[in-house]
């Protein structure tokens, strides 16, 4: 796996289009991996999660090599600088280790309404945030301890063509969790938490305590 961290440009107007709207943050950055361009799902070696860490930082995880290069030569005025790492989370994700985690997720409830069909809601109150990252721990293989939630908020992103935008509820969470199964906790480390990762949500940044 690599992770890589962007430099953002906010002089550019393209580079600011793309930090304000998600969905096209999402779509320019699928131009450094294969198929770029094409408006597919990407999954397996094409998968990417990303998360906007500051108004012009973002952190990118991808199964494959990212090609910037080829990124940059497409979007010339995006980026300031790129920095990319390799890491294999198997080799420290062992039962009983403890990380310091931080998480934007998309922290959701089904319900059913009056017509009678479900619908997926966003949780907006800490204390349910809260308890929906306690259960996806119970799910995933981690536990997570002293966490807090933070900067949560309702997110729009906007699709070319579409009348109305993609409204998410986004907040991020901080704190320490403790591995309890490595191999499910492997498994959502490489593939993302909850839903709307085209959208900034799902990536786990870990770091030893």
């Amino acid at each position: 796996m690599f992770l890589s961290r962007l430099t953002f440009d906010t002089s550019t107007r393209d580079a600011r289009r793309d930090l304000s709207n998600p969905y096209a943050m999402h779509q320019s950055l699928a131009w450094a991996l294969p198929n770029a361009g094409q408006d597919v799902t990407l999954s397996g070696s094409q998968r990417i999660l990303w998360r906007l860490d500051a108004p012009n930082f973002v952190l990118v995880q991808t199964a494959g090599e990212p090609d910037w290069p080829a990124f940059i030569a497409h979007h010339p005025q995006h980026l300031c600088d790129h920095k990319v790492k390799q890491f294999n989370p198997g080799a420290v994700l062992q039962e009983n280790a403890v990380f310091h985690f931080r998480l934007q997720a998309n922290p959701t409830v089904r319900k059913i309404g009056d017509d009678g069909k479900s619908r997926r809601l966003g949780l907006s109150f800490a204390d349910e945030q809260l308890k929906w990252l306690a259960r996806q721990g119970e799910l995933n293989g981690f536990t997570p301890q002293d966490v807090q939630s933070s900067q949560s908020r309702r997110e729009q992103a906007f699709k070319p063509k579409s009348r109305s935008p993609l409204t998410v509820q986004v907040v991020t969470f901080e704190g320490q969790l403790v591995v309890t199964d490595p191999q499910a906790f492997t498994r959502v480390v490489e593939n993302g938490l909850g839903h709307a990762r085209a959208l900034g949500c799902g990536l786990i940044s870990l770091a030893m305590n």
